[in-house]
């Protein structure tokens, strides 16, 4: 990967935002577990379905890592967008994945001289550490959802364990796992 890899094609990126409230509706508070990882994320955790925050969530359990950070670019027709305003470049400890909730022609996604197309339903890991990732809508509105996935929880497999046997590094890295099946 230089700067980019697609993890997910094809999913349902329509049922993962939550419906807009019409002007006079009531609003209801959406609530979270105690020990949910959107209690940081409080306006993202708001704007996802309960479908997208699950996905997420099991995205992040399935690759042993910890969601630390998320949030949403939201750009009108032909409006660019610098990510240096969500967080500053990434570190060697924190992964970035940018998911596509909605998309139109012609959006795409441009670090340093490599860019690539974005369609709704795909999920990029991107690599932001030396250059910003430059969001540009097409024809019509994009969101993304941007998240970063800590590192530190690499799985521990020690020497001698019932798998593996005769295994005798005492660390693997686990590298993120793509899903086998549509959400």
């Amino acid at each position: 990967m230089r700067y980019f890899e697609l993890m997910e094609s094809g999913l349902p990126a329509e049922t993962f935002m939550a419906c807009e409230y019409e002007p006079g509706q009531v609003k209801r508070r959406v609530r979270f577990r105690p020990n949910s990882p959107w209690k940081n994320n409080r306006k993202v955790g708001e704007r996802l379905s309960w479908r997208g925050r699950s996905f997420v969530e099991a995205f992040a359990d399935v690759n042993r890592r910890e969601i630390v950070k998320a949030a949403l670019i939201e750009l009108q027709a032909e409006q660019a967008h610098v990510a240096l305003d969500a967080w500053q470049p990434g570190t060697a400890n924190d992964e970035r994945f940018h998911f596509v909730c909605q998309s139109s022609p012609g959006a795409y996604m441009r670090i340093g001289e490599e860019d690539v197309l974005l369609n709704a339903g795909d999920m990029w890991r991107v690599d932001d550490r030396f250059h910003p990732a430059v969001v540009r809508a097409g024809a019509g509105s994009t969101v993304l959802l941007l998240l970063v996935l800590s590192r530190d929880g690499t799985a521990q497999i020690e020497a001698g364990n019932e798998n593996f046997e005769n295994f005798d590094v005492p660390r693997i890295i686990v590298e993120p796992q793509r899903s086998q099946y549509a959400v």
